[in-house]
């Protein structure tokens, strides 16, 4: 089961977001997704918050626009990220994190319309 992670956060103010984070475990080289968590994996050195597009999660992300403020709190403290990209990719395309940095961070989650699809947006470090 994924562990939750102690003093990390995720709030999206503008979507009336504030959740807890988990620690993402795989099976085999499938991440799991937890209900009704969100969960934290890297990729390229960017944090990837990832979870159902369920209410109170990411139900909304699609509306989340640039510009929009995203903040994550942990035992270091709180951080602002900017949204500077929003997608909608196919789910096996991992182009979009190809320049991923460690100022970076992504939310992924599917789309309700299109199974194949996934919503990801993408902030930076303010």
């Amino acid at each position: 089961s994924n562990q939750l992670i102690n003093d990390h956060f995720i709030s999206i103010p503008s979507l009336s977001i504030l959740e807890p984070v988990y620690q993402s475990q795989t099976l085999g080289d499938q991440l799991l997704v937890g209900d009704n968590q969100i969960l934290l994996t890297q990729i390229n050195g960017a944090n990837v918050y990832y979870g159902h597009n369920q209410y109170g999660l990411f139900s909304n992300l699609f509306q989340l626009t640039k510009g929009k403020s995203i903040y994550i709190n942990t035992s270091s403290g709180l951080q602002e990220f900017t949204v500077t990209l929003k997608s909608n990719v196919n789910f096996s395309d991992l182009s979009v994190f190809e320049n991923a940095t460690a100022k970076d961070i992504f939310l992924v989650t599917c789309s309700r319309t299109y199974p194949n699809t996934r919503i990801v947006i993408k902030a930076s470090l303010l």
